[in-house]
């Protein structure tokens, strides 16, 4: 065996070793920093075999129709965008002067679609709590739910429809519509040793075999990654770092994976912008694996050919586990098959994007474009039809919002619903905030005009 592969072996396992599970750790054992511990730029690819070939255009199901007419529903009314045509329903019904849509990562819809989650919120109060509506037009409800006020973007519906798992300082709850917030994890008050608690999850997602939550929080001057157990409530961290991880996000089909992002952050005392070198890395619960999820794809690096910055960004699975869809702000959404012996990013969505989300069959795409430039321009969300490569816009120009976005981190971030039916968004019309859904099958139509 040469010499370069030893080094690599002994590299491998020192990392191994290095992240290996920790219990609430010792103080001195706090000032770990996953930076120490990065990988070589070769990487071992994960072994777990792909659940399903690279998407091509055959393999695009059908478009899914909705099962009820929300034109017939007394909680929504239709808006038509004047420039495209594309029909959206607004949620008019307002138990809250503000109501916004899930994280794009987390689903607004229940599994099978029959409930509609959202975040409510009475400015200027500093807190947001959760409100549900009944897709049904010939049974339409609507819930608010005062007693679920929740941190960062964390709620995530449950598996009945009728309820939602959250984060409230430093526990997960659990409420079901017009039951009772229970506590289902909580993160030691030892660990936590008097630190300021910043969060403890970005947002909720639940391994692929139903055990664990996935935390990826922030206490003191550290971040963390962790695991709660669904059924005992106990909390595991995984490693501690000594700069911004979040965004974790379980693998849809393995258990064992999850990713998360490096993230850009303001220095606490000076104020700096400290960037983060590579966005997304792989890592497992079996503390075996952190990698960056495309080895040298440097964040503000500048294209030879183009002289643009690279800026990989906002980032999830694809549905069936075996990609991984990230957003570069220049370029568009990026494709990366996760099983790949050596992993690299393929366009699938050319043209600036902000935050953007897919499909279960990877056929439709959404976005938005951008808030982060609201302040000169109205924000735009566009649909794309990857199997014909047409796009067109649901809303042509929401204008900025009149409440302080960093309030409530106010941006449309648009997503597809569980079954593809409708895409989902905040919108801003009339000026005011509230949910929006438009049927996918009646945008496709209209694409076809």
């Amino acid at each position: 065996m040469k010499g370069s592969e030893m080094s690599l072996i002994r590299r491998t396992l020192l990392i191994g070793i290095a992240i290996g599970i920790l219990t609430v750790p010792a103080l001195s054992q706090q000032k770990a920093s996953a930076d120490n511990a990065a990988p070589a730029a070769t990487i071992a690819p994960a072994v777990k075999p792909a659940p399903v070939a690279e998407a091509t255009k055959d393999a695009f199901g059908p478009v899914t129709s909705p099962k009820y007419d929300l034109s017939k529903h007394p909680y929504f009314e239709s808006w038509i965008d004047p420039n495209t045509g594309v029909e959206s329903f607004i949620l008019t019904k307002r138990v809250a002067p503000l109501q916004q849509s899930f994280y794009f990562t987390a689903s607004s819809f229940s599994a099978d679609e029959e409930w509609l989650w959202f975040y409510a919120a009475f400015p200027p109060a500093a807190y947001r709590v959760l409100g549900a509506v009944s897709m049904d037009p010939n049974n339409p409800e609507i819930h608010l739910m005062l007693d679920a006020s929740f941190s960062s973007g964390s709620p995530m519906v449950d598996e009945t429809g009728k309820g939602v798992y959250y984060c409230s300082r430093a526990q997960i709850r659990h409420k079901t519509i017009g039951g009772e917030s229970k506590a289902i994890a909580t993160l030691p008050a030892k660990y936590i040793n008097k630190r300021r608690l910043g969060k403890l999850a970005s947002h909720l997602t639940l391994s692929a075999d139903g055990k664990y939550f996935l935390l990826d929080g922030e206490v003191g001057n550290h971040w963390f990654a962790g695991l709660a157990d669904r059924e005992t409530g106990e909390v595991k961290i995984l490693h501690e770092f000594g700069r911004r991880y979040e965004h974790a996000q379980f693998s849809p089909t393995d258990p064992d994976l999850f990713l998360l992002a490096q993230d850009w952050r303001n220095d606490p005392i000076s104020g700096r912008g400290l960037f983060y070198d590579h966005r997304t890395w792989l890592m497992n619960v079996s503390q075996t694996k952190f990698e960056p999820l495309v080895p040298g794809m440097w964040n503000r690096h500048v294209d030879p050919n183009t002289g643009e910055l690279d800026r990989p960004c906002h980032e999830w699975w694809g549905k069936d586990g075996s990609r991984i869809y990230y957003v570069d702000y220049n370029r568009g959404v990026y494709e990366v098959m996760v099983y790949d012996k050596v992993r690299k990013a393929k366009l699938v969505w050319p043209g600036s994007k902000c935050h953007a989300n897919s499909g279960p069959n990877d056929r439709f795409f959404t976005a938005d474009e951008t808030p982060y430039l609201w302040r000169r321009k109205p924000c735009q969300i566009q649909f794309f039809d990857r199997k014909t490569q047409k796009q067109i816009n649901i809303a042509s120009g929401l204008p900025r919002p009149t409440t302080p976005a960093q309030w409530y981190h106010l941006h449309p971030h648009p997503q597809i619903s569980p079954r593809g039916t409708y895409v989902v968004y905040t919108t801003t019309v009339g000026d005011v905030i509230n949910i929006a859904v438009a049927p996918i099958d009646k945008i496709v139509e209209k694409m076809k005009d």
